[in-house]
């Protein structure tokens, strides 16, 4: 019979650093994430309420739903609802819903960090969205008042010319 000799290394030390630098990243994680939703929630609120106040000047102009759809991020807004569909390309889609209240306050219903994410990276191009989605809404009503006025003249001047 053979004897074998082998050295068993004591990992005891390591396990134990490894175990205190883990559960200082899960401290520091944690604290990250109570200030991302902080930050993010804030966020999140200051665009839905401009979300909705451009949606009450539009409706104020065509008196209808506004769906708005750019880089990704659709828009779907009711008097009483914002719905936001995050999504296209490899990021996975997310939906951010927001409840009206009838005083006009706006609770958040669901909400994702990455949606916010992608919503607060695509902001100046939302925002620029909404505000040409308006834009062409009192263009097309300037336009069709002009139109309506021109058709009035015309059947004015028919009316006023027309002899038996």
């Amino acid at each position: 019979m053979k004897c074998v000799t082998i050295e068993i290394k004591d990992n005891s030390a390591r396990i134990c650093e490894t175990d205190k630098q883990y559960l200082e990243l899960m401290r520091r994680h944690d604290l990250m994430q109570d200030e991302i939703n902080q930050l993010q929630t804030e966020a999140l609120l200051k665009m839905l309420t401009y979300i909705f106040c451009a949606y009450q000047d539009y409706v104020k102009i065509n008196e209808i739903t506004m769906e708005i759809s750019i880089c990704g991020v659709a828009l779907y807004i009711m008097p009483e609802r914002i719905n936001i569909r995050l999504g296209g390309g490899c990021i996975r889609e997310s939906l951010i819903c927001a409840n009206i209240t009838p005083n006009g306050a706006i609770e958040i219903v669901e909400r994702s960090q990455d949606g916010i994410a992608l919503l607060m990276r695509e902001w100046p191009k939302v925002k620029k969205a909404l505000q040409a989605a308006i834009d062409a809404a009192i263009k097309a009503k300037i336009e069709a008042a002009h139109k309506q006025a021109e058709t009035d003249e015309s059947l004015l001047k028919i009316a006023r010319d027309f002899q038996l």
